[in-house]
């Protein structure tokens, strides 16, 4: 018997029940205020509905917070990737102890909420790996090959599926109880590495689902920078004659970069920030993005205005006490 065939008075008090005992652990994974209050005072009257919205709401909350923390590149979307999968776990530990009330729903679920954060998941995963696999310090006519490969990559992922594609786009239902509706028999219809095996949280179709979506994010994110680069705006930089690469934040070379050009000890303090920033990011083969709007940041930020200085200088410091304990010079 299907979880949602059982009397809806046992649903109700097994929640509850559930929930209560796992307050303390919801504050543990820092859930904010709002959807903690709502589990606790709303759980009898709440639906499924509800608790996906404000999760939702509050995953692309973070994501905005990384994207305007002034991280880019690997660096934000491998944040973004960590902030989407906690979320997901969120969801599929709701899900572990809720009972849908009926097949369209558990179908609903499936098809279309759990693709929606999921394909997030996959979407940074693959622009993670495509940063990490990008040459570095290439000319734009590489950049522009090296992206147009991954594009029709991901478009052959596509293909791969295209009959299963095309069911999805044509909006029809008819297998919608195979393809959404959870079941042990799995590899008779895709072959697909699964975010989670568990029956709970698992149809044969759901992931397949969420990875084509993300696939179709990717190649509308690699057409806009093959765009980018054609129209003349990518940045590209030579290659340095040396192995030094910033491995550092960008935060903290941007705060580095302000400070020198403001210690006027370049060009007799003729350099201007452009200038400086752009020194840095030849020798340290980086493009640190719009340093402008992370400046701005810094000035604002309450857990100090120079973090980074204060780091250096610390550490400065520390070695020099140490050398001096050693007897080194150097």
């Amino acid at each position: 018997m299907r979880s949602y065939d059982k009397p809806k008075s046992s649903n109700n008090d097994s929640n509850l029940k559930y929930y209560n005992s796992s307050l303390l652990h919801v504050e543990e994974l820092t859930f904010r205020g709002v959807l903690l209050q709502f589990l606790m005072s709303n759980w009898k009257k709440h639906q499924m509905k509800n608790f996906v919205e404000l999760l939702n709401r509050e995953m692309q909350l973070r994501i905005q917070e990384v994207a305007t923390s002034g991280i880019t590149g690997f660096e934000y979307f491998s944040t973004c990737y960590k902030v989407v999968k906690r979320d997901l776990i969120r969801l599929k530990d709701f899900i572990s102890h809720y009972k849908f009330k009926n097949q369209d729903e558990e179908i609903a679920f499936f098809k279309e909420i759990k693709p929606q954060f999921e394909s997030k998941l996959f979407y940074f995963v693959e622009l993670v790996q495509i940063e990490l696999h990008k040459p570095l310090a290439i000319d734009k006519k590489e950049s522009i090959k090296y992206y147009k490969s991954i594009h029709k990559h991901y478009q052959r992922l596509i293909q791969w599926n295209v009959g299963f594609l095309q069911y999805i786009r044509s909006g029809l239902t008819t297998n919608d109880n195979i393809l959404f509706v959870r079941s042990t028999d799995y590899d008779t219809i895709f072959h697909t590495e699964l975010f989670d095996h568990e029956d709970k949280f698992t149809t044969p179709a759901s992931t397949e689902l969420a990875k084509i979506v993300a696939y179709e994010e990717v190649i509308r994110d690699l057409a806009e920078r093959i765009k980018h680069l054609k129209s003349g705006n990518g940045k590209q930089f030579p290659i340095p004659n040396h192995s030094l690469v910033w491995t550092g934040t960008k935060v903290a070379l941007i705060e580095l970069a302000y400070s020198l050009q403001a210690s006027t000890s370049i060009n007799m303090g003729q350099a201007d920030i452009k200038q400086v920033v752009s020194a840095l990011e030849y020798i340290f083969n980086i493009d640190v993005g719009n340093y402008y709007r992370v400046f701005q940041n810094i000035r604002i930020r309450q857990s100090g205005r120079t973090l980074f200085l204060d780091e250096l200088k610390a550490k400065l410091i520390a070695k020099m006490d140490d050398n001096d304990e050693k007897g080194v010079k150097t």
